[in-house]
């Protein structure tokens, strides 16, 4: 007898659930807003899933944003962990652009031989 994977109330099956809900927080933490179409597409699946999946987990917490169903539109909620990973990013990219201009400055002869396409006439 083949085994048969357990269903969910919508007809799908709790794997593809699962794996549309990580989708969907994962395209959260790229996109400020995605239409139902466009996530859709993206995790080859119905329009309908997708409203479904992110109402519930909206509803039940997993998932911080709003529906805009006028627009089939999601806009998600960036969470603190978002802006301070991008605020950790940039602090990095700053220091990085410290110390390159430290390098240029202290040595510049060798500055000028390694990158003579940065170094102005």
């Amino acid at each position: 007898m083949a085994s048969k994977t357990p269903q969910q109330t919508n007809g799908t099956s709790k794997p593809f659930n699962a794996s549309l809900e990580q989708n969907i927080i994962s395209i959260s933490k790229i996109f400020d807003n995605i239409t139902f179409d466009r996530i859709a597409e993206l995790v080859n699946t119905d329009k309908n899933s997708v409203e479904k999946a992110t109402a519930e987990m909206i509803n039940n917490g997993r998932l911080k944003a709003s529906l805009d169903q006028a627009h089939s539109l999601i806009h998600f909620q960036k969470s603190e962990d978002v802006v301070s990973i991008d605020q950790q990013f940039l602090c990095a990219c700053q220091e990085a652009n410290t110390i390159y201009n430290r390098i240029a400055s202290t040595y510049p002869e060798w500055y000028a031989k390694k990158f003579p396409e940065s170094v102005s006439h």
